[in-house]
């Protein structure tokens, strides 16, 4: 039996190398005591964006997915495609430029369910 996934996290990437470490390691630093995901969407870099991610991915790998297109799609088809593979209750997108604070998601899952967000996918 899977574990519930409450929120599920997209991050679409694109040449991102010189920011992308500080916004995931944002992740590890959240007080958000429930469960998460986070799928990075890298969009076909030419920089070392998607070698970032991938370690990342590997040293975290129950916790975080990392999936690469084939070519380049754009920033809207990447976030589709990491929506189509979220297993959490609601979905973020978080721009990749970005670190995190420390509430940012425990903030989004109180504010989800206070004013009832409609719940994107069903854990199975």
């Amino acid at each position: 039996m899977s574990q519930l996934i409450d929120i599920s996290v997209i991050v679409p990437i694109f040449n991102q190398e010189h920011q992308l470490k500080q916004c995931l390691e944002s992740f590890k630093r959240q007080d958000f005591t429930g469960n998460f995901e986070v799928i990075m969407i890298d969009d076909f870099s030419g920089d070392n964006s998607a070698r970032i991610a991938w370690q990342f991915c590997k040293a975290r790998s129950h916790q975080y997915r990392f999936v690469q297109n084939q070519q380049q799609i754009g920033a809207d088809a990447s976030i589709k495609r990491g929506i189509d593979l979220a297993r959490g209750n609601y979905n973020m997108v978080i721009d990749p430029s970005e670190a995190l604070d420390i509430r940012a998601l425990s903030t989004f899952f109180r504010t989800a369910v206070t004013d009832n967000f409609p719940v994107e996918k069903t854990a199975s």
